[in-house]
């Protein structure tokens, strides 16, 4: 049982009434860890999606989270110093944080990713049986530094109480071609995501428009994403990332 900052965190067969968080299969992270590798943790927008950071620093997994800074300065820093009291200190900002991420998985410390949003910059994979605008951040990281992929499914309980599980890493073997096994391994991300999402549905939250309509797919910029290639446009998505 941890309490750090008042934070009551039980893990695995543990049992408490008053544990805010349960944590389960902790044991993959933690061969994850042994084996030397890289590790980038990934979920989506499911129950209370801090939760995947917090539970995970307090298990002891100290890393970065990426997350997209709010156009607010002054609510950019009080949300990273809520973050801050029971979760990772390590924030990194979209965008421009590329070099951090690199220097944080280097370095053995692990990143923290959410990749289900639109993000209209990236590939078109499918999502649900559609086509959906998905970045391809977490598979080319994984591909350059050999890193392992690791889910976590989150979902609400009862009141403030949740539960944060570990699955199994992603399996991939590349094939030497980049831009075929970005694509094949982001479409492995979504499958897997998806799987979660289907397990208990009521617990996603996403309320940004997912997939593109037919008006998007007759612009240019979209028909191009659409057939493969990376397009960069405006960003949609939460605060943290």
């Amino acid at each position: 049982m941890n309490e750090d900052n008042g934070l009551r965190i039980c893990f695995n067969e543990e049992a408490h009434n008053d544990a805010r968080i349960k944590v389960i299969d902790s044991e993959f992270p933690a061969a994850a860890v042994a084996s030397g590798k890289p590790l980038i943790f990934f979920s989506g927008h499911l129950a209370n999606w801090e939760m995947m950071a917090i539970g995970s620093y307090q298990a002891g997994f100290e890393g970065g989270t990426v997350y997209r800074p709010p156009n607010n300065p002054y609510v950019d820093r009080w949300i990273v110093a809520q973050r801050s009291k029971c979760g990772s200190r390590e924030q990194i900002a979209k965008g421009s944080g590329v070099k951090r991420m690199f220097t944080f998985l280097r370095r053995g410390l692990p990143v923290y990713m959410l990749v289900d949003q639109k993000t209209n910059e990236g590939l078109a994979v499918p999502f649900f049986g559609r086509f959906a605008m998905t970045t391809p951040a977490p598979a080319a990281l994984a591909l350059k530094l050999n890193a392992t992929l690791l889910p976590i499914s989150l979902r609400r309980t009862k009141g403030a109480r949740f539960e944060m599980a570990y699955h199994p890493p992603v399996q991939f073997t590349p094939s030497g071609d980049h831009d075929r096994d970005v694509l094949a391994l982001t479409t492995r991300i979504n499958d897997v995501l998806e799987q979660m999402i289907r397990a208990e549905p009521s617990q996603w939250l996403w309320v940004h428009r997912r997939w593109p309509t037919p008006k998007d797919v007759a612009t240019p910029r979209v028909a191009q994403a659409l057939g493969g290639a990376g397009v960069r446009v405006e960003r949609e998505g939460s605060s943290f990332t």
